[in-house]
């Protein structure tokens, strides 16, 4: 996969769709991803939002979670940037929000949808720290990041208490990360 999602340019976002459906999409489970038989580009690929959003908990079940400049807990997330492929956009965000260095390790999941205007194509993969200090200073990218216990985030993201953004987005990745772990039934990178 890391070979395939490389962004050069966005004129290249119709390549990464392209090899995602006529040559990746059996390695992502089919409620996730089912690409049509014809498959109609859009002339106009603006509206493509690649994002990865990085999980990583440690041998205490505690995730790490981004505290952004609202107040609010999110996953450490965010945009692809020119030229970067799944892993280095999950390493460079997490280094951002978190201060900590990650390995990637596998995809928990893909979402893709498509429609007018705006089409989500995010990646949720599992990492596990490697290096760099939890980060504990506000700058433009969040206010700090912190360990909660797993648990403890998931019934707060089932109850959409305010304290988390989207926890319609980022509760069922929680939840799909969990089962994934407990079957060991994770998609490889390649």
């Amino acid at each position: 996969v890391k070979d395939i999602i490389t962004l050069e340019t966005s004129q290249n976002r119709r390549s990464v769709l392209e090899n995602l459906v006529s040559k990746n999409w059996n390695r992502v489970p089919s409620q996730i991803f089912k690409p049509k038989e014809s498959f109609e580009w859009s002339q106009n690929l603006r509206g493509l939002d690649l994002v990865a959003f990085v999980i990583v908990v440690d041998e205490e079940d505690q995730i790490l979670m981004v505290e952004e400049r609202t107040g609010q807990y999110f996953l450490p997330a965010g945009h692809f940037e020119d030229s970067e492929d799944i892993i280095s956009a999950s390493v460079r965000e997490t280094f951002e929000e978190t201060g900590y260095q990650v390995e990637v390790l596998n995809i928990s999941e893909i979402v893709f949808g498509w429609k007018k205007g705006y089409s989500p194509l995010h990646f949720v993969v599992s990492a596990k720290i490697v290096g760099g200090s939890l980060k504990q200073i506000k700058d433009k990218h969040s206010n700090q990041a912190k360990w909660m216990p797993l648990n403890v985030v998931l019934r707060g993201l089932e109850k959409k208490e305010s304290k988390w953004r989207k926890p319609y987005e980022i509760g069922p990745f929680v939840k799909q990360w969990i089962q994934r772990r407990k079957t060991g039934a994770w998609m490889v990178l390649y």
